[in-house]
Protein backbone atom coordinates (compact mmCIF):
# COMPACT_ATOMS: atom_id res chain seq x y z
CA UNK A 1 0.00 0.00 0.00
CA UNK A 2 1.29 3.45 -0.90
CA UNK A 3 1.81 6.03 1.86
CA UNK A 4 -1.35 7.87 2.84
CA UNK A 5 -1.66 11.15 1.03
CA UNK A 6 -1.90 14.21 3.28
CA UNK A 7 -4.26 16.18 1.04
CA UNK A 8 -8.07 16.44 1.25
CA UNK A 9 -10.31 17.29 4.13
CA UNK A 10 -12.06 16.34 7.30
CA UNK A 11 -15.53 15.20 8.29
CA UNK A 12 -17.47 15.69 11.49
CA UNK A 13 -20.93 14.86 12.78
CA UNK A 14 -23.16 17.73 13.78
CA UNK A 15 -24.32 15.72 16.79
CA UNK A 16 -21.06 15.82 18.72
CA UNK A 17 -18.35 17.66 16.83
CA UNK A 18 -17.28 14.41 15.16
CA UNK A 19 -14.20 14.90 13.04
CA UNK A 20 -13.00 12.55 10.31
CA UNK A 21 -10.11 13.63 8.16
CA UNK A 22 -10.49 12.30 4.66
CA UNK A 23 -7.73 10.20 3.18
CA UNK A 24 -7.91 9.32 -0.51
CA UNK A 25 -8.62 5.69 -1.52
CA UNK A 26 -5.45 3.61 -1.20
CA UNK A 27 -5.51 -0.12 -1.79
CA UNK A 28 -8.91 -1.73 -2.27
CA UNK A 29 -10.57 0.29 0.49
CA UNK A 30 -11.67 3.81 1.32
CA UNK A 31 -10.14 5.47 4.38
CA UNK A 32 -11.02 8.23 6.79
CA UNK A 33 -9.75 9.32 10.18
CA UNK A 34 -11.81 10.53 13.14
CA UNK A 35 -11.08 12.22 16.43
CA UNK A 36 -14.68 12.31 17.66
CA UNK A 37 -17.71 10.21 16.75
CA UNK A 38 -21.06 9.65 18.37
CA UNK A 39 -21.81 5.98 18.97
CA UNK A 40 -24.91 6.03 16.77
CA UNK A 41 -22.97 7.56 13.88
CA UNK A 42 -20.34 4.82 14.11
CA UNK A 43 -23.08 2.18 14.49
CA UNK A 44 -24.53 3.42 11.20
CA UNK A 45 -21.08 3.27 9.59
CA UNK A 46 -20.70 -0.36 10.69
CA UNK A 47 -24.00 -1.11 9.00
CA UNK A 48 -22.54 0.29 5.77
CA UNK A 49 -19.47 -1.95 5.89
CA UNK A 50 -17.04 0.33 7.77
CA UNK A 51 -14.74 -0.62 10.66
CA UNK A 52 -12.16 1.20 12.72
CA UNK A 53 -8.54 0.61 13.73
CA UNK A 54 -7.83 3.15 16.41
CA UNK A 55 -9.00 6.43 14.91
CA UNK A 56 -8.59 5.19 11.35
CA UNK A 57 -11.86 4.24 9.64
CA UNK A 58 -11.97 2.12 6.52
CA UNK A 59 -14.51 0.62 4.12
CA UNK A 60 -13.07 -2.30 2.11
CA UNK A 61 -14.02 -2.92 -1.49
CA UNK A 62 -15.29 -6.51 -1.47
CA UNK A 63 -15.21 -6.69 -5.26
CA UNK A 64 -11.72 -5.42 -6.07
CA UNK A 65 -9.94 -6.54 -2.91
CA UNK A 66 -7.73 -9.62 -3.22
CA UNK A 67 -9.35 -10.95 -0.01
CA UNK A 68 -12.94 -9.66 0.18
CA UNK A 69 -14.03 -8.51 3.64
CA UNK A 70 -17.67 -9.10 4.60
CA UNK A 71 -19.34 -7.45 7.58
CA UNK A 72 -21.07 -10.05 9.78
CA UNK A 73 -23.04 -9.92 12.99
CA UNK A 74 -24.52 -12.39 15.49
CA UNK A 75 -28.00 -11.96 16.94
CA UNK A 76 -27.13 -12.95 20.50
CA UNK A 77 -30.74 -13.79 21.36
CA UNK A 78 -30.47 -16.79 19.04
CA UNK A 79 -26.93 -17.87 19.95
CA UNK A 80 -26.51 -21.55 20.73
CA UNK A 81 -22.96 -22.57 21.74
CA UNK A 82 -21.51 -25.62 20.03
CA UNK A 83 -20.27 -28.61 21.98
CA UNK A 84 -16.68 -27.47 21.46
CA UNK A 85 -17.47 -23.99 22.75
CA UNK A 86 -19.24 -25.35 25.84
CA UNK A 87 -16.30 -27.65 26.52
CA UNK A 88 -13.88 -24.70 26.35
CA UNK A 89 -15.82 -22.89 29.07
CA UNK A 90 -16.01 -26.02 31.22
CA UNK A 91 -12.30 -26.83 30.87
CA UNK A 92 -11.36 -23.28 31.84
CA UNK A 93 -13.69 -23.37 34.84
CA UNK A 94 -12.26 -26.68 36.06
CA UNK A 95 -8.73 -25.31 35.74
CA UNK A 96 -9.62 -22.21 37.76
CA UNK A 97 -11.38 -23.88 40.68
CA UNK A 98 -9.28 -27.06 40.83
CA UNK A 99 -10.21 -30.61 41.77
CA UNK A 100 -10.03 -30.05 45.55
CA UNK A 101 -12.45 -27.14 45.38
CA UNK A 102 -14.94 -29.14 43.33
CA UNK A 103 -14.71 -32.15 45.66
CA UNK A 104 -15.22 -30.12 48.85
CA UNK A 105 -18.08 -28.10 47.36
CA UNK A 106 -20.01 -31.28 46.59
CA UNK A 107 -20.07 -31.93 50.34
CA UNK A 108 -20.57 -28.37 51.58
CA UNK A 109 -23.10 -27.30 48.94
CA UNK A 110 -24.92 -30.41 47.66
CA UNK A 111 -27.14 -29.92 44.61
CA UNK A 112 -30.81 -30.84 44.59
CA UNK A 113 -32.13 -33.39 42.07
CA UNK A 114 -33.76 -30.56 40.13
CA UNK A 115 -30.48 -28.65 39.92
CA UNK A 116 -28.62 -31.74 38.73
CA UNK A 117 -31.26 -32.45 36.08
CA UNK A 118 -31.20 -28.87 34.86
CA UNK A 119 -27.41 -28.94 34.68
CA UNK A 120 -27.52 -32.13 32.57
CA UNK A 121 -30.26 -31.01 30.19
CA UNK A 122 -29.76 -27.26 29.83
CA UNK A 123 -26.78 -25.08 29.06
CA UNK A 124 -26.65 -21.83 31.02
CA UNK A 125 -24.30 -19.45 29.20
CA UNK A 126 -24.22 -16.88 32.00
CA UNK A 127 -23.67 -19.55 34.62
CA UNK A 128 -20.88 -21.20 32.63
CA UNK A 129 -19.13 -17.87 32.01
CA UNK A 130 -19.41 -16.56 35.57
CA UNK A 131 -19.09 -19.78 37.58
CA UNK A 132 -15.31 -19.57 37.91
CA UNK A 133 -15.01 -15.83 38.63
CA UNK A 134 -13.72 -15.26 42.13
CA UNK A 135 -16.42 -12.87 43.31
CA UNK A 136 -19.16 -15.36 42.38
CA UNK A 137 -17.63 -18.54 43.76
CA UNK A 138 -19.03 -20.15 46.88
CA UNK A 139 -16.52 -19.94 49.71
CA UNK A 140 -15.06 -21.66 51.58
CA UNK A 141 -13.01 -23.38 50.23
CA UNK A 142 -10.55 -21.29 48.25
CA UNK A 143 -10.29 -22.09 44.52
CA UNK A 144 -7.01 -23.13 42.96
CA UNK A 145 -6.77 -19.77 41.18
CA UNK A 146 -8.26 -16.31 41.57
CA UNK A 147 -9.85 -15.33 38.24
CA UNK A 148 -11.30 -11.84 37.77
CA UNK A 149 -12.70 -9.96 34.77
CA UNK A 150 -13.27 -6.20 34.75
CA UNK A 151 -14.54 -3.79 32.11
CA UNK A 152 -12.10 -0.88 32.22
CA UNK A 153 -11.33 2.29 30.31
CA UNK A 154 -9.24 1.98 27.15
CA UNK A 155 -6.35 3.96 28.60
CA UNK A 156 -2.74 2.92 28.07
CA UNK A 157 -0.87 1.03 30.79
CA UNK A 158 2.54 -0.59 30.67
CA UNK A 159 0.95 -3.86 31.79
CA UNK A 160 -1.40 -3.91 28.81
CA UNK A 161 1.36 -2.96 26.39
CA UNK A 162 3.64 -5.75 27.67
CA UNK A 163 0.85 -8.26 27.03
CA UNK A 164 0.21 -6.87 23.53
CA UNK A 165 3.91 -6.86 22.63
CA UNK A 166 4.39 -10.47 23.67
CA UNK A 167 1.18 -11.61 21.98
CA UNK A 168 2.17 -10.05 18.68
CA UNK A 169 5.59 -11.72 18.84
CA UNK A 170 4.39 -15.20 19.77
CA UNK A 171 1.08 -15.47 17.92
CA UNK A 172 1.71 -13.23 14.91
CA UNK A 173 5.51 -13.65 14.78
CA UNK A 174 6.16 -9.92 14.59
CA UNK A 175 9.55 -8.43 15.43
CA UNK A 176 9.76 -6.51 18.72
CA UNK A 177 10.71 -3.36 16.83
CA UNK A 178 7.34 -3.35 15.03
CA UNK A 179 5.19 -2.98 18.13
CA UNK A 180 6.08 0.11 20.09
CA UNK A 181 4.01 1.83 22.80
CA UNK A 182 2.92 4.34 20.15
CA UNK A 183 1.64 1.56 17.88
CA UNK A 184 -0.25 -0.03 20.78
CA UNK A 185 -1.82 3.29 21.77
CA UNK A 186 -2.91 4.01 18.21
CA UNK A 187 -4.37 0.55 17.67
CA UNK A 188 -5.87 -0.42 21.03
CA UNK A 189 -6.24 2.74 23.10
CA UNK A 190 -7.18 5.55 20.75
CA UNK A 191 -10.83 5.73 19.69
CA UNK A 192 -13.08 8.37 18.13
CA UNK A 193 -16.05 7.26 20.23
CA UNK A 194 -17.36 9.60 22.91
CA UNK A 195 -17.85 7.66 26.18
CA UNK A 196 -21.26 8.09 27.78
CA UNK A 197 -24.24 6.16 29.12
CA UNK A 198 -27.69 5.87 27.56
CA UNK A 199 -30.98 4.22 28.44
CA UNK A 200 -31.42 1.19 26.19
CA UNK A 201 -34.61 -0.09 24.60
CA UNK A 202 -35.37 -2.40 27.54
CA UNK A 203 -34.75 0.28 30.16
CA UNK A 204 -31.21 -1.01 30.78
CA UNK A 205 -28.54 1.64 31.34
CA UNK A 206 -25.92 1.00 28.66
CA UNK A 207 -22.28 1.99 28.73
CA UNK A 208 -21.26 3.51 25.41
CA UNK A 209 -17.74 3.93 24.06
CA UNK A 210 -14.50 1.96 23.74
CA UNK A 211 -13.35 -0.26 26.60
CA UNK A 212 -10.81 -2.89 27.63
CA UNK A 213 -12.20 -6.07 29.15
CA UNK A 214 -9.31 -7.23 31.32
CA UNK A 215 -8.81 -10.83 32.47
CA UNK A 216 -6.58 -11.42 35.50
CA UNK A 217 -5.36 -14.72 36.91
CA UNK A 218 -3.94 -14.58 40.43
CA UNK A 219 -3.49 -10.83 39.98
CA UNK A 220 -1.64 -11.09 36.66
CA UNK A 221 -3.12 -9.68 33.45
CA UNK A 222 -3.53 -12.65 31.10
CA UNK A 223 -5.88 -11.27 28.42
CA UNK A 224 -7.49 -8.09 27.14
CA UNK A 225 -10.52 -7.77 24.87
CA UNK A 226 -10.82 -4.41 23.12
CA UNK A 227 -14.52 -3.73 22.53
CA UNK A 228 -16.77 -0.93 21.32
CA UNK A 229 -20.12 -0.68 23.09
CA UNK A 230 -22.66 0.88 20.73
CA UNK A 231 -26.43 1.40 20.94
CA UNK A 232 -27.25 -1.80 19.03
CA UNK A 233 -24.15 -3.93 19.38
CA UNK A 234 -20.95 -4.98 21.05
CA UNK A 235 -18.25 -4.68 18.41
CA UNK A 236 -15.11 -6.76 18.94
CA UNK A 237 -11.97 -4.82 18.00
CA UNK A 238 -9.15 -7.09 19.19
CA UNK A 239 -8.39 -9.87 21.67
CA UNK A 240 -4.95 -10.73 23.04
CA UNK A 241 -3.72 -13.15 25.67
CA UNK A 242 -0.53 -14.47 27.24
CA UNK A 243 1.04 -17.71 26.05
CA UNK A 244 0.67 -19.12 29.58
CA UNK A 245 -3.04 -19.77 28.93
CA UNK A 246 -2.85 -20.65 25.24
CA UNK A 247 -3.82 -24.28 25.89
CA UNK A 248 -7.14 -23.25 27.46
CA UNK A 249 -8.69 -21.73 24.32
CA UNK A 250 -9.09 -18.36 25.98
CA UNK A 251 -10.14 -16.90 22.63
CA UNK A 252 -13.36 -18.95 22.82
CA UNK A 253 -13.85 -18.02 26.47
CA UNK A 254 -13.40 -14.33 25.65
CA UNK A 255 -15.74 -14.45 22.66
CA UNK A 256 -18.55 -16.00 24.69
CA UNK A 257 -18.03 -13.50 27.47
CA UNK A 258 -18.40 -10.67 24.95
CA UNK A 259 -21.55 -12.32 23.57
CA UNK A 260 -22.89 -12.43 27.13
CA UNK A 261 -22.01 -8.75 27.52
CA UNK A 262 -24.19 -8.02 24.50
CA UNK A 263 -27.06 -10.06 25.95
CA UNK A 264 -26.99 -8.64 29.46
CA UNK A 265 -26.39 -5.07 28.32
CA UNK A 266 -29.29 -5.21 25.82
CA UNK A 267 -26.94 -4.41 22.94
CA UNK A 268 -28.44 -7.42 21.10
CA UNK A 269 -25.91 -7.86 18.27
CA UNK A 270 -22.28 -8.97 18.42
CA UNK A 271 -20.03 -7.83 15.57
CA UNK A 272 -16.92 -9.99 15.18
CA UNK A 273 -15.24 -7.85 12.56
CA UNK A 274 -14.87 -8.90 8.95
CA UNK A 275 -15.42 -12.42 7.66
CA UNK A 276 -12.92 -13.31 4.93
CA UNK A 277 -13.94 -16.56 3.18
CA UNK A 278 -10.52 -17.08 1.63
CA UNK A 279 -8.71 -16.78 4.99
CA UNK A 280 -8.65 -20.00 7.00
CA UNK A 281 -7.94 -18.10 10.23
CA UNK A 282 -11.20 -16.19 9.83
CA UNK A 283 -13.52 -19.14 9.22
CA UNK A 284 -13.95 -19.81 12.96
CA UNK A 285 -16.28 -16.79 13.16
CA UNK A 286 -19.01 -18.72 11.36
CA UNK A 287 -19.04 -21.21 14.25
CA UNK A 288 -20.71 -18.60 16.46
CA UNK A 289 -24.11 -18.98 14.89
CA UNK A 290 -26.44 -17.79 13.57
CA UNK A 291 -24.40 -15.11 11.75
CA UNK A 292 -25.79 -12.67 9.22
CA UNK A 293 -23.77 -11.06 6.42
CA UNK A 294 -24.18 -7.52 5.11
CA UNK A 295 -24.82 -7.15 1.39
CA UNK A 296 -22.25 -4.58 0.17
CA UNK A 297 -24.70 -3.00 -2.28
CA UNK A 298 -28.14 -3.03 -0.68
CA UNK A 299 -26.82 -2.95 2.91
CA UNK A 300 -29.40 -5.57 3.85
CA UNK A 301 -28.64 -8.56 6.08
CA UNK A 302 -28.99 -12.20 5.07
CA UNK A 303 -27.88 -15.53 6.64
CA UNK A 304 -24.15 -16.16 6.41
CA UNK A 305 -24.95 -19.73 5.37
CA UNK A 306 -25.85 -18.31 1.96
CA UNK A 307 -22.32 -17.03 1.39
CA UNK A 308 -20.27 -19.60 -0.52
CA UNK A 309 -16.75 -19.52 0.93
CA UNK A 310 -15.31 -20.59 -2.42
CA UNK A 311 -16.85 -17.67 -4.31
CA UNK A 312 -15.97 -14.08 -3.49
CA UNK A 313 -18.54 -12.51 -5.77
CA UNK A 314 -21.73 -14.38 -4.96
CA UNK A 315 -23.51 -11.48 -3.26
CA UNK A 316 -25.55 -9.28 -5.60
CA UNK A 317 -23.64 -6.24 -6.80
CA UNK A 318 -23.74 -3.51 -9.35
CA UNK A 319 -21.43 -4.19 -12.29
CA UNK A 320 -20.33 -7.64 -11.06
CA UNK A 321 -16.87 -8.84 -11.99
CA UNK A 322 -15.33 -12.26 -11.81
CA UNK A 323 -12.24 -12.78 -9.62
CA UNK A 324 -10.10 -12.99 -12.76
CA UNK A 325 -11.16 -9.46 -13.72
CA UNK A 326 -10.26 -7.93 -10.36
CA UNK A 327 -7.45 -5.41 -10.77
CA UNK A 328 -6.30 -4.19 -7.38
CA UNK A 329 -3.57 -2.15 -9.09
CA UNK A 330 -6.32 0.28 -10.08
CA UNK A 331 -6.71 1.12 -6.42
CA UNK A 332 -3.03 1.98 -6.20
CA UNK A 333 -3.49 4.75 -8.74
CA UNK A 334 -4.10 7.72 -6.43
CA UNK A 335 -4.97 9.89 -9.42
CA UNK A 336 -8.32 8.14 -9.79
CA UNK A 337 -11.60 8.97 -8.08
CA UNK A 338 -13.52 6.47 -5.97
CA UNK A 339 -16.22 6.71 -8.64
CA UNK A 340 -13.82 5.05 -11.11
CA UNK A 341 -13.13 2.01 -8.90
CA UNK A 342 -16.36 0.09 -9.53
CA UNK A 343 -16.69 -0.25 -5.77
CA UNK A 344 -19.90 -1.97 -4.61
CA UNK A 345 -22.24 0.26 -2.67
CA UNK A 346 -20.81 3.49 -4.11
CA UNK A 347 -23.39 5.37 -6.22
CA UNK A 348 -22.52 6.77 -9.62
CA UNK A 349 -21.97 10.54 -9.87
CA UNK A 350 -25.46 10.96 -11.36
CA UNK A 351 -27.07 8.84 -8.65
CA UNK A 352 -25.25 10.79 -5.94
CA UNK A 353 -26.30 14.18 -7.26
CA UNK A 354 -29.89 13.00 -7.53
CA UNK A 355 -29.84 11.76 -3.91
CA UNK A 356 -28.31 14.82 -2.26
CA UNK A 357 -27.42 18.42 -3.05
CA UNK A 358 -23.64 18.51 -2.65
CA UNK A 359 -23.72 22.31 -2.63
CA UNK A 360 -25.56 22.19 0.70
CA UNK A 361 -23.11 19.92 2.50
CA UNK A 362 -21.91 21.67 5.65
CA UNK A 363 -18.21 22.44 5.81
CA UNK A 364 -15.77 23.94 8.25
CA UNK A 365 -12.68 25.98 7.45
CA UNK A 366 -10.67 26.81 10.54
CA UNK A 367 -13.32 27.83 13.07
CA UNK A 368 -15.81 29.04 10.47
CA UNK A 369 -18.84 27.02 9.31
CA UNK A 370 -20.40 27.42 5.90
CA UNK A 371 -21.84 25.43 2.98
CA UNK A 372 -19.78 23.60 0.38
CA UNK A 373 -20.71 25.93 -2.50
CA UNK A 374 -19.41 28.89 -0.46
CA UNK A 375 -15.86 27.50 -0.42
CA UNK A 376 -13.41 29.67 -2.44
CA UNK A 377 -12.32 26.71 -4.60
CA UNK A 378 -15.78 25.25 -5.15
CA UNK A 379 -16.83 25.26 -8.81
CA UNK A 380 -20.25 23.96 -9.84
CA UNK A 381 -18.88 23.22 -13.28
CA UNK A 382 -16.30 20.75 -11.96
CA UNK A 383 -17.36 17.09 -12.44
CA UNK A 384 -18.19 15.15 -9.29
CA UNK A 385 -15.63 12.50 -10.18
CA UNK A 386 -12.66 14.83 -10.60
CA UNK A 387 -10.02 13.67 -8.09
CA UNK A 388 -8.56 16.18 -5.61
CA UNK A 389 -10.92 18.96 -6.60
CA UNK A 390 -12.83 20.52 -3.71
CA UNK A 391 -16.11 19.30 -5.14
CA UNK A 392 -14.69 15.83 -5.88
CA UNK A 393 -13.28 15.50 -2.37
CA UNK A 394 -16.62 16.29 -0.76
CA UNK A 395 -18.47 14.03 -3.21
CA UNK A 396 -16.22 11.02 -2.56
CA UNK A 397 -16.74 11.29 1.18
CA UNK A 398 -20.51 11.63 0.80
CA UNK A 399 -20.59 8.62 -1.55
CA UNK A 400 -18.59 6.44 0.87
CA UNK A 401 -20.59 7.44 3.95
CA UNK A 402 -23.98 7.59 2.21
CA UNK A 403 -26.37 10.50 1.69
CA UNK A 404 -28.29 9.83 4.92
CA UNK A 405 -25.24 10.15 7.16
CA UNK A 406 -23.80 12.90 5.01
CA UNK A 407 -26.69 15.15 6.05
CA UNK A 408 -25.47 14.82 9.64
CA UNK A 409 -21.85 15.70 8.86
CA UNK A 410 -19.63 18.70 8.53
CA UNK A 411 -16.71 18.37 6.12
CA UNK A 412 -13.87 20.36 7.62
CA UNK A 413 -11.45 21.63 5.00
CA UNK A 414 -7.98 22.51 6.24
Amino acid sequence: MEPLLPSSGNLQSLHAEDRISLINPIGAAYYARSDFLTAQFYQDLLDRGWRRSGKLLYKPDVLNHCCPHYTIRLDTADFKPTKEQRQALNRWSRFIVGEDYSRICKTLYPQTKEEKARQRNEFDLAGSVYDCEYARLKQPPEPAHRFEVTLESNEFTQEKFALFEKYQQIVHHEAPSVNTPVVFKQFCCESPLIPTTILGENGVVQKIGSFHQCYRLDGKLIAVGVVDLLPQCVSAVYFMYTEDVQQWNLGKVGTMREILLAIEGSYRYYYMGYYIPSCAKMLYKANYAPQSVLDPVSYLWSPLDGLDSSNHTDLPRENPMSPSEVDEDNWMDWRKSIFHMNMPGIPSPDQLEQAIDLREIKVKVGQEYSLAHQLPLWLDSVPVDKPFSTKGTVAELVAAVGPELAREMVVSMW
